[in-house]
């Protein structure tokens, strides 16, 4: 087997030619394969296995015209298949150690390969079920323990040297981690954390182009949200990074669609990592003179689920925080930003506006009159309670009794005041009820006096 089909399968030439002589070797192999014993097989397998799993065998190292990936998809459905016959034949012997890392490696190559609207999915699928059946040959174990076993030591392999720095979007290697990524499960990824930042970091710089970026918060997006991930001991620590060095730099304002989009999928990954205990409060409380500002300025982005979750993710961070992380020029930034949305065009922003506008009530240290102690007056209250009030009235019931939620929280900071306020706008209104609620709940009356 070694001297005629072997020889020929490590050749380094990547056009479409040689790639299709490749398939047709992989098919005298497969016939071949059909009368072989594990035993007969295990000396070739070491070969075999490395000349398949090289990056250049059947995978483009970058986007192929049509004609060319033609030749690559037929190849690499026919390495499929060659090597689902060899899991058939071999058994563990192909499966696991060394020989299981080539393996695994060959396949999930072909697994990372993106689909065309010309080769669809066939060869990825085909790939995926051989990893089963790879799974299958060692103690009839799972896909998740084989990725557990060979993730690590492949990821290791392709970011030896950085050489994630050089990553563009059609890079295959950057297809390769973004398919071990997704394939391998939360739990198993998590306990790699520290090979995935670091090209994660790489991508994400806001000096690459967007449509990668916008594919590495994709990933990431993907990982958050994935059970077990953010389980990881080294989330204590990295977090903040994560937030400072990654996410955030991509919520800054820049101009166009592609840009806009980016800070979407930024801000989602924010919102997600935020909801876990990834980061303390005092870890964010170091870092939110730089992130409120982005926070804050993507309450009026022009995307409508950016200002959503914007409004998300303050409502958790200041809960994060904490009244003694919260200072009062934070609270002179926020309250009127947050009010403004209650203008918004949709509804949906306007409502999601209040629950922020609550968590901040909660963060409040009052004092009637200016303190360095305190982080909310008398004369902010003033303001942050007739912006609200104005809303009261507003036509829509379900904006009235999200604004009356966030007035109620309002009213024990400062009763008195809360109360001469809505007095003072109660006959305006076109229906007194509400006002009438909030002033009997603030233990005052109608045209009486607090008691």
């Amino acid at each position: 087997m070694r001297p005629a089909a072997v020889t020929v399968l490590e050749g380094a030439e990547t056009d479409a030619g040689a790639i299709g002589r490749r398939a047709g070797w992989l098919s005298l192999l497969g016939e071949l394969l059909a009368g072989a014993t594990a035993e007969q097989l295990r000396p070739h397998l070491s070969a075999l296995l490395a000349t398949v799993a090289r990056p250049v065998f059947c995978v483009p190292g970058r986007a192929s015209d049509d004609d060319a990936g033609a030749s690559f998809a037929a190849t690499q459905l026919r390495l499929c298949s060659f090597l689902g016959q060899l899991i058939s034949s071999a058994g563990a012997a192909c499966a696991s150690g060394d020989n299981g890392l080539l393996l695994y490696s060959a396949l999930m190559r072909v697994a990372s390969v993106p689909s065309s609207a010309q080769h669809g999915f066939a060869s990825q699928r085909r790939a995926i079920e051989c990893l089963s059946a790879m799974a299958a040959a060692v103690d009839g174990g799972s896909a998740e323990a084989l990725h557990a076993v060979f993730l690590p030591p492949l990821l290791a392999q392709i970011t030896a040297g950085e050489t994630y720095k050089s990553w563009k979007v059609d890079s295959a290697e950057w297809h390769l981690f973004q398919a071990l990524c997704r394939q391998a499960g939360g739990a198993t990824c998590a306990r790699v954390l520290l090979l995935l930042l670091p090209p994660l970091a790489a991508v994400l710089s806001p000096k690459e182009e967007p449509t990668l970026r916008l594919t590495a918060l994709s990933l990431l997006d993907s990982l958050l949200s994935a059970e077990g991930f953010l389980a990881a001991p080294e989330w204590a620590e990295m977090g903040e990074h994560v937030l400072a060095a990654m996410l955030l730099p991509n919520a800054v304002w820049r101009a166009g669609k592609p840009a806009e989009h980016v800070r979407l999928a930024s801000y989602s990954c924010v919102q997600k990592l935020l909801s876990a205990d990834a980061i303390s409060g005092e870890q964010l409380g170091a870092h939110m003179g730089g992130a409120l500002p982005l926070l804050v300025a993507g309450l009026d982005d022009d995307n409508v689920e950016s200002r959503r979750i914007a409004c998300v993710i303050l409502a958790t961070a200041l809960r994060r925080l904490g009244p003694s992380r919260v200072s009062h020029e934070q609270m002179r930034q926020l309250y009127p930003e947050l009010t403004k949305r209650l203008d918004d065009a949709s509804d949906g922003v306007r409502v999601a506006a209040c629950v922020p506008l609550v968590a901040m009530l909660e963060q409040v240290r009052y004092s009637a009159s200016w303190s360095e102690a305190h982080n909310f007056d008398r004369t902010n209250f003033g303001y942050f309670v007739n912006g609200l009030l104005v809303h009261l009235d507003d036509p829509d019931p379900e904006i009235q009794a999200a604004v009356a939620e966030v007035l109620e929280r309002a009213a024990p900071i400062d009763p008195p005041e809360f109360c001469s306020l809505v007095r003072a706008v109660r006959g305006r209104h076109r229906s007194s009820k509400l006002c009438d609620a909030l002033l009997e709940n603030a233990g005052g009356h109608t045209g009486g006096t607090l008691v």
